[in-house]
């Protein structure tokens, strides 16, 4: 009986543990409705499917330009490599009137759609509707570009080739939305689309169960943008969402910003490397000048990249001709086996990187900046470093992004080349199994041999420049896991159109102080709207801090917008009121100009319920050759939210030039929380004019009319223009 019971025991258990979850768990999503598969129909003929067919949608305006671009540039290496493409075109008053020809492009003129008509919403669908009744049954897989888009098309074969097209795919660059637009574009919180601009590769799965549900897609058009409204009917024919994968932001490469955030145009002669590495396809290229010499720029990469691999095969010839007999191989063919890995061969002095500047021997060890033919090979050699190390990312979950270059020693052999020996900070992140984030230094042996020459006869007057390339500098995620320092929230209140450049140049000092240097930290921007229609300082702001977050993804910039005419006190409170009591702030002026030291003084001398901090910071005279320590000053100052708050914060009762902060100050006196001053050579004043008020009250009025004399020159050159002014010279 005892058995009995047990059993009795363990079966009833067992089936509260089944029932209990379902009556009162939560409800699970219904499941996407099941997708009948189709069966290609020409899977069983002899003759093999086409690897890819091309729809690129243009207008009749833009055939005689940016259509035969493309067409020259990329269009007719699909068909040499054994695919179709067509160029579709609304009906109009072009003189082509029918499907053609137009300076080699195959044209297709979809009947019954307007040309002109934006967004292009129906000639989207129209098209990829005529794209699966005259190519469904004799294509793998479908790319709708724009008429803007270089694609790679080898790279793309190739990168589609092991992918299932049997399955529902839906390619490219995921996207929900920027700015204004984000959580507008009616998507559930796990629903994306893919951008239409780096193209969209479809499978023939997912056209095909597409095909049907065009015509009511049409006519439940939710947005104005075309490209959200294909992924939108594509989730609703096949359940399947856009590509989330990180690595399309690099494949279907899309180079952000431009009017209306469309993108802004790609010039060929300033695309990263990398990006000319691995992108398969790259958006926007909208002048047809920058779309074929983009296909000038990619032959040419591929060209060097073939004549590498056989220099290799020579070196690699010539040290396995070592153990060989002599005379066996002619010498006339071999290379010295030492050219690629002995660094004992080379001879005279190495120049030193040091803080991204050049310290050469040969130019007498003075400091100058690096030369642009030395950054863009070190902007290779970096890329290819990090491609060697990744190569095996994906099976292997992790990741390994640059950081930063502490120091270089660079060797230049006629012989041997260039030889690199660098010390850089990298970034660890795995995403598999137990993740992780940390950071890593590492040292790295690199040579560059020079390629055998090649001659060239150019006209005399013929003039070429080199190829403009960004100085080595780090880009990709956050990465601070690992780090124990208090990050700090930096606010700065800014206004009116003639700061824009200041703004510029705080963000850059930003960027190179902060966000380089993996410091933790968030930045808070208050923008004074001070009228209507005042927008330029609101747009700068955006657009630099979308830049740094796009480059720096991980870390937080909040943007705020205040409608009135600017107030020092009230611009600050904003900034407060969005961080929590926890938060260790950094209240700073756009004319500061600090180094990460700075930071690391605010985390030491800020302790919440305990210390505040108002540093003296260095002010710099007309001129900027020379400054004054500002004792007077108390406008820039740290302490956590709680320490503000405990004294409420800046009066903003108080209008005009100063005060506000002088207040703040006198508010901490009154407490037992004790005030940190000292002066400190990292935050740094900016000069810049000053005007006063005449509406000013007399306190601030007097304070004003200090700071400004105080700022104008040095003790020295005062004198000396006193002393040879017309008044003592008569």
């Amino acid at each position: 009986m005892a058995k009995l019971w047990k059993l009795a025991q363990f079966v009833i258990g067992l089936s509260l543990g089944y029932l209990i979850p379902c009556l009162y768990g939560p409800s699970l999503p219904d499941p996407p409705p099941s997708v009948s598969l189709p069966t290609h129909t020409s899977a069983n003929m002899a003759k093999p499917l086409l690897p890819l067919f091309v729809g690129v949608m243009t207008a009749r305006k833009y055939l005689s330009t940016r259509a035969c671009s493309v067409w020259r540039a990329w269009g007719k290496e699909v068909i040499e490599l054994g695919g179709e493409i067509r160029f579709f075109v609304g009906e109009g008053d072009t003189v082509e009137a029918a499907p053609g020809e137009w300076c080699g492009v195959p044209l297709v003129v979809l009947n019954g759609v307007e040309d002109g008509a934006y967004p292009p919403q129906e000639k989207s669908f129209m098209m990829l509707a005529w794209m699966w009744d005259n190519f469904g049954s004799k294509a793998r897989w479908f790319l709708r570009a724009d008429d803007d888009v270089f694609v790679k098309v080898e790279q793309l074969v190739e990168f589609l080739r092991p992918i299932n097209d049997s399955e529902p795919q839906y390619i490219g660059q995921a996207g929900r939305g920027r700015g204004l637009e984000e959580g507008k574009l009616d998507l559930d919180w796990n629903q994306n689309f893919c951008m239409g601009g780096p193209g969209v590769v479809l499978s023939w799965t997912t056209l095909s169960l597409m095909r049907d549900q065009i015509p009511s897609c049409l006519a439940s058009l939710v947005t104005s943008h075309e490209d959200v409204e294909v992924g939108r009917c594509v989730a609703r024919s096949t359940g399947r969402a856009c590509t989330w994968a990180y690595d399309m932001q690099t494949l279907f490469y899309h180079s952000s910003g431009g009017k209306d955030d469309k993108g802004s145009e790609v010039v060929p002669a300033k695309v990263g490397e990398r990006v000319l590495q691995h992108a398969l396809t790259i958006h926007p290229l909208k002048q047809p000048e920058n779309m074929e010499n983009m296909a000038v720029k990619v032959a040419s990469s591929k060209r060097t990249e073939v004549r590498t691999r056989a220099l290799k095969a020579r070196v690699m010839a010539a040290k396995l001709a070592e153990d060989l007999p002599a005379g066996s191989v002619p010498e006339v063919e071999m290379l010295d086996g030492d050219l690629l890995d002995n660094l004992s061969v080379l001879k005279g002095p190495w120049d030193l990187i040091l803080n991204h500047q050049l310290y050469s021997v040969k130019a007498g060890g003075a400091r100058r900046k690096v030369p642009q033919h030395l950054a863009e090979g070190l902007t290779r050699v970096v890329g290819h470093v990090l491609d060697v190390i990744n190569a095996e990312a994906s099976e292997k979950g992790r990741i390994i992004e640059f950081r930063d270059l502490f120091y270089a020693y660079v060797h230049t052999d006629p012989k041997y080349g260039l030889t690199y020996i660098l010390d850089l900070l990298l970034l660890y992140k795995r995403y598999k199994g137990n993740k992780m984030t940390v950071k890593v230094r590492r040292h790295v042996y690199v040579r560059q041999p020079f390629l055998p020459l090649v001659a060239m006869l150019e006209e005399e007057d013929q003039e070429s420049n080199p190829p403009s390339v960004p100085v080595l500098s780090g880009d990709g995620g956050l990465g601070v896991a690992q780090d124990t320092r208090q990050s700090v929230t930096v606010i700065v209140p800014v206004a009116g159109e003639k700061k824009i450049p200041v703004v510029r140049r705080f963000l850059e000092n930003y960027e190179k102080e902060v966000l380089s240097q993996l410091q933790p930290a968030r930045l808070v921007m208050v923008v004074f709207k001070e009228e209507e229609g005042d927008s330029q300082m609101e747009a700068a702001v955006r657009e630099g801090t979308e830049a740094l977050e796009s480059n720096y993804p991980g870390y937080d910039f909040t943007v705020t917008v205040l409608s009135m005419s600017f107030n020092r006190g009230v611009g600050m409170m904003a900034g407060i009121k969005l961080c929590v009591k926890s938060e260790l702030l950094l209240l700073i002026d756009v004319d500061i100009q600090f180094s990460g030291e700075a930071l690391d003084l605010v985390r030491s001398f800020s302790k919440p319920g305990e210390q505040v901090y108002f540093p003296i910071v260095f002010s710099m005279f007309k001129g900027e050759k020379e400054g004054y320590w500002r004792d007077f000053g108390f406008g820039i100052m740290s302490a956590y939210k709680q320490d503000i708050e405990r004294v409420q914060g800046f009066n903003t009762t108080i209008t005009g030039w100063g005060k506000e902060d002088v207040d703040l100050y006198e508010r901490f006196l009154s407490t037992n929380i004790s005030i940190f001053r000292a002066p400190t050579p990292h935050l740094v004043h900016r000069y810049h004019p000053v005007t006063c008020s005449p509406s000013l009250p007399t306190t601030q009025a007097a304070m004003c009319k200090s700071s400004k004399a105080s700022n104008y020159l040095p003790l020295g050159e005062l004198v000396d223009k006193i002393l040879n002014s017309s008044l003592l010279n008569g």
